[in-house]
């Protein structure tokens, strides 16, 4: 009886050993498990967050590499709206050479007038026989325009774009100066006492006092190469550089809309139509 005491007694000691040793068993086998749950959660917890930081200095690094500092936008917008100011100062009318825009050709007095006593007997003359001729009144002076050649302007009527101004002087007719346009689609033209003299650039209006053919009013505008246009004008009583470019490109809009047909200059031929 003692003995299968003892026995139940070892068996149950010998149980209880091996259930605590499955339980350690389990234990040491479910620990790194959880553990690396865990793990796990707390990186996907940490992911948005180390993201949104890495975000904010690649942002910072790019900043910093393109040297952008606070206020840029606002430094920017007042940059572009500073722009027309840095043109205008680009533009410098005191500057300004009419000869830029368009030279007359050199020319030489062809018009026989030597020993005459009035425009009748320069008409007279064999020598001037061909030539186109019209009287007119510029400024203070009654003068006479002597041209080599005239263009039919419409059926009849014939213009020029050049002409020799002849005037009275004490001794008889003078010669005063040559005046020459830019082509045929600005004959001479004459309207209120002022002759107007144009190309595609340019237009002019002159006066006369004494013997003297003076600028009333010019305006120019000259291109760049990559075609921007930039404009240029005086009076006779002013500079161009006492005008900016608004001004002047206001008075070249306003003298290429003054003339028309009726102050165009046509002229007669000597001798009859050639």
């Amino acid at each position: 009886m003692k003995k299968r005491f003892l026995s139940i007694a070892v068996a149950a000691v010998m149980t209880a050993a091996l259930l605590a040793g499955c339980a350690g068993n389990k234990g040491e086998s479910s620990e790194p498990a959880a553990t690396e749950a865990a793990g796990e959660a707390a990186a996907e917890e940490a992911a948005p967050e180390a993201e949104a930081e890495s975000a904010e200095a690649a942002a910072t690094e790019n900043g910093a590499a393109q040297g952008a500092p606070e206020g840029t936008a606002a430094e920017t917008a007042e940059e572009a709206a500073a722009e027309p100011e840095a043109k205008d100062a680009a533009y410098d009318s005191a500057s300004f050479d009419p000869s830029e825009v368009y030279t007359p050709e050199e020319h030489q007095v062809s018009t026989v007038y030597e020993g005459c006593d009035t425009f009748t007997q320069m008409l007279d003359k064999a020598e001037n026989k061909g030539k186109g001729y019209t009287n007119v009144k510029i400024g203070d002076q009654d003068v006479l325009l002597m041209v080599e050649q005239t263009y039919e302007y419409e059926p009849g009527k014939n213009a020029a774009i050049d002409a020799e101004i002849f005037y009275y002087a004490d001794e008889g007719p003078a010669y005063m100066t040559y005046v020459q346009a830019g082509g045929t689609a600005y004959p001479l033209a004459v309207k209120d006492g002022l002759l107007y003299v144009g190309g595609n650039h340019f237009m002019i209006k002159y006066t006369i006092r004494g013997d003297k053919l003076e600028v009333a009013e010019e305006v120019y505008v000259n291109y760049d190469s990559e075609g921007n246009a930039s404009y240029y004008y005086r009076t006779g009583g002013s500079s161009f550089a006492d005008h900016d470019a608004a001004e002047a490109e206001e008075a070249f809009e306003r003298m290429f809309g003054e003339t028309d047909e009726e102050s165009i200059l046509f002229f007669d031929i000597i001798g009859g139509a050639q």
